[in-house]
């Protein structure tokens, strides 16, 4: 009799144990006028806005915290752009045209 008040309790337990499924999170970028990339947030934190880009989607802390992009250089020239709906990362010719853009604006 005990044996089967304890095969009843172990069974109780497993439905009890039962793991959820981790919650899926996507990562946004927003441009400006030339596509640079201004922005990376996950919509953990914020919802995405028209014309926000999904960069990609999942489950862990890559999709959570996205401050691991480092969208500007050292001078503040901007690091990445979206070409075809993909996040890039802007050739050293593009670099160095925005750098050239901001010399001759000051």
């Amino acid at each position: 009799m005990e044996e089967e008040i304890l095969e009843e309790s172990f069974n109780e337990e497993e439905q009890i144990l039962h793991t959820p499924e981790s919650t899926k999170y996507s990562v946004y970028a927003r441009t400006d006028e030339n596509n640079r990339v201004v922005k990376v947030f996950s919509n953990c934190f914020e919802q995405p806005q028209e014309g926000d880009i999904l960069i990609k989607s999942g489950s862990g802390d890559e999709f959570v915290h996205v401050g691991y992009y480092q969208l500007l250089t050292g001078d503040f020239v901007h690091g990445y752009k979206i070409q075809d709906g993909k996040m890039l990362k802007c050739s050293a010719e593009e670099l160095e045209e925005e750098r050239a853009f901001k010399q001759n604006k000051n």
